[in-house]
């Protein structure tokens, strides 16, 4: 037969229960939700008026995402900055390549492939020239 306490202490451990793993579930939904949503901006595609130039790569680089919470773990994105030069004016962009990685060698080994003073080929804002983006497949 169960005490009073026993039982006290088991409809405390179901009332938690039943708090923590909804929470849980709402926290995984929503960084699920948020990555998502960052890999379609990343997706998008180049508007068609955009014109192609071409970039030398200054510098490429591995961020570590900021975490919103101590439990998650750390995300590392692969990022490359690149110059050109459009209509004599040289413009400065950064872009992230490649998809966020739980270890860092992952996002090492994208960058691999964008070595620094490499000539790239950028999209330009023909309205906003300082705006580019490196198409990424």
């Amino acid at each position: 037969m169960l005490k009073e306490d026993d039982v006290s202490a088991l409809t405390l451990l179901f009332g938690l229960l039943f708090i923590v793993i909804p929470v849980l579930v709402l926290i995984g939904v929503t960084v699920l939700i948020y990555i998502n949503q960052k890999r379609i901006e990343q997706k998008k595609p180049i508007p068609r008026n955009w014109r192609a130039v071409t970039a030398r790569i200054t510098a490429a680089s591995v961020e570590k995402a900021v975490r919103n919470h101590v439990e998650e773990n750390a995300s590392y994105y692969p990022s490359i900055q690149f110059e050109y030069t459009d209509e004599g004016r040289v413009y400065r962009g950064t872009q992230a390549v490649g998809r966020p990685y739980n270890v860092i060698s992952g996002a090492w080994q994208t960058l691999s492939r964008y070595q620094v003073g490499t000539e790239i080929t950028v999209y330009c804002n023909p309205e906003n020239p300082g705006e580019a983006r490196l198409w990424v497949k």
